[in-house]
């Protein structure tokens, strides 16, 4: 069974700012075998991928796909 992963506007509109579409691929990727942080129902999965830059509380941000 293959998955499809949509990309909200709202997401594509924050996202844009903090990473690229050649870095969210990956993530994707990897929740697609299986590799994410939690499994939220009904087709839904949550990843946590670190942001580049500095060091901080905020240094990763989450995809839910």
């Amino acid at each position: 069974m293959s998955k499809r992963i949509f990309k909200l506007k709202t997401f594509a509109r924050w996202a844009r700012r903090i990473i690229s579409v050649e870095a969210l691929c990956p993530a994707a990727a990897e929740i697609m075998i299986g590799r994410y942080e939690a499994d939220l129902g009904k087709g839904l999965s949550k990843k946590r991928e670190a942001v580049p830059g500095p060091k901080s509380s905020m240094s990763w941000w989450r995809t839910e796909c």
